[in-house]
């Protein structure tokens, strides 16, 4: 005769946690779920004036962050104002935006740090002004495809200074 002990079968039907699916949700946890989520602090984004009035006392690499992040923010604010219907507006932001993200560029390059971080958010921008151009009539994208050109000069800029750094080094 064979002295194996055969494993206990566990039944699936007799285990709270597995009858009801993988879970078992007692009645508080949904409560409390709630509570929590309500009592966390919400997140706001900082507006637009206070980001710009950051980034202008900003100076050195602080100045090229803060630069990009108000660039972002601008563009986003210039598709507000397109869905309003204001396109003076939107090109007004667009073109705050673009100033921004050349100082964010060329703060980055003078200081050689973060830059694969900064082509990486000029992407980012330059991505996000073709979405906004589509929304144009065809006649109204000239000025944001000459932006985006734009972006896209800095972003070469950002990535051969990059790699003439890897260069020097080796």
């Amino acid at each position: 005769m064979s002295t194996a002990r055969a494993k206990p079968v566990r039944d699936t039907a007799d285990h709270p946690s597995l009858r009801a699916g993988r879970f078992s949700r007692s009645r508080l946890e949904l409560p409390l779920l709630i509570v929590l989520l309500c009592s966390l602090p919400s997140v706001a984004r900082e507006p637009v004036a206070e980001l710009r009035a950051r980034a202008d006392s900003a100076q050195g690499i602080e100045c090229a962050k803060l630069c990009l992040e108000t660039a972002h923010a601008l563009i986003e604010e210039s598709f507000f104002r397109l869905r309003q219907g204001d396109a003076a507006a939107a090109q007004a932001e667009v073109q705050d935006a673009i100033g921004y993200a050349q100082r964010g560029a060329s703060e980055s390059m003078a200081w050689k740090k973060h830059r694969k971080e900064t082509e990486i958010s000029l992407g980012r921008l330059e991505r996000r002004l073709t979405d906004l151009s589509h929304l144009l009539e065809v006649e109204q994208r000239a000025p944001l495809e000459s932006d985006i050109a734009l972006l896209e000069q800095l972003r070469l800029q950002l990535l051969s200074s990059l790699f003439d750094l890897k260069a020097e080094q080796e």
